[in-house]
C-alpha cells in the first residue's frame, strides 16, 4: 500500500503502530486481534481519485477524448471543464472504474488551446489537461493510398540491373574470347 495513493491513511498507521512486535505462540490470540485491526483499516481506505488512462491529451477539433479515473462509478458526481460543469449530454460516461467521453459534437465548441478537466466523484476529483490543436491542412503526401500489393523497391531494381549487366558482361566476355 501507498500512502499517497489513498485519502487518510492514519488509521492503517495507528493499526500497525500499535503492534507489540516479539510475541510467541501462547499469544497468537493478541496476534490476531493486531492483525485483524490493520486489516479492518485498511479496509476503511478511500482511494484518491486520479486519471489513469488519457493524461495530458492532445487532439484536433474533430475527434472525441477519453478519460479513465480510477473512482468507482458508483461515486461519480460531475464532469469540469476549466471549472465550469459540462452538461451529462456533451459526454459518455461507461463503467471500467470511471470511463469519460467528451463528445465529437462538444469538443468541435471548443477554442484551440489547453484545458483542464475533472471528473469529480464523491471520494475526490481525478484531474489532467488536454490541448486541442488547429486542424492542419490536409495535402496530398499525409493522404492514405490503399496497398496495390506493388511493393517493388528501387534497391531491389538497382540489383536486378546490376545482375542483368553482370550477365551480359560475361556473355559477352565468353563471345570474345570463344571465338579466337
Amino acid at each position: 500500500l501507498r500512502k499517497e495513493d489513498y485519502k487518510d491513511f492514519s488509521a492503517v498507521t495507528v493499526a500497525i503502530n500499535a503492534v507489540v512486535r516479539g510475541k510467541n505462540i501462547t499469544q497468537q490470540e493478541l496476534v490476531d486481534g493486531y492483525a485483524a485491526a490493520i486489516e479492518n483499516a485498511i479496509n476503511t481506505l478511500k482511494i484518491v481519485p486520479k486519471i489513469i488512462e488519457g493524461l495530458n491529451q492532445t487532439i484536433k477539433h474533430d475527434q472525441e477524448i477519453t478519460f479513465k479515473s480510477n473512482a468507482d462509478i458508483k461515486d461519480f458526481q460531475m464532469v469540469l471543464l476549466n471549472g465550469s460543469e459540462v452538461l451529462s449530454s456533451n459526454y459518455t460516461l461507461k463503467e471500467g472504474s470511471t470511463i469519460v467521453t467528451l463528445n465529437k459534437d462538444f469538443v468541435k465548441t471548443l477554442n484551440t488551446g489547453k484545458y483542464r478537466i475533472s471528473i469529480v466523484s464523491s471520494t475526490g476529483s481525478a484531474n489532467t489537461e488536454f490541448t486541442i490543436i488547429k486542424p492542419t491542412k490536409s495535402n496530398h503526401s499525409e493522404m492514405n493510398t490503399p496497398e496495390t500489393g506493388d511493393n517493388f523497391t528501387m534497391i531491389f531494381l538497382v540489383a536486378l540491373l546490376f545482375v542483368l549487366s553482370g550477365g551480359v558482361l560475361t556473355l559477352t566476355l565468353i563471345r570474345k574470347y570463344s571465338i579466337k
